[in-house]
């Protein structure tokens, strides 16, 4: 299947991490479901070991950005009202 549009670049999770200053660990955690990127934006290199390397691409990193960006304003906003509830409960 084609992805409609020419894959130029990919970008291993490790570069993505110090790209972004995330821990590879986390980011590689959130693409091992694939659903949570959209179709074809993860990618599976194989070298002929056994095992591949998980890249993305532009778009890919673009969205992963995104995402991380959308659950750290959930956080502080979460933090936010919850430290207001406790300050209006004193």
């Amino acid at each position: 299947m084609t992805v409609g549009y020419d894959v130029t670049y990919v970008f291993t999770i490790d570069h993505v991490a110090k790209k972004l200053g995330e821990d590879p660990g986390l980011l590689q955690a959130i693409v091992s479901n694939d659903d949570n990127l959209s179709y074809g934006n993860i990618i599976s290199v194989y070298d002929g070991t056994d095992e591949a390397i998980t890249a993305l691409t532009d778009d890919g990193v673009d969205e992963l950005r995104q995402m991380l960006a959308h659950a750290r304003r959930l956080i502080t906003s979460s933090t936010a009202l919850s430290t207001t509830k406790s300050s209006s409960r004193a």
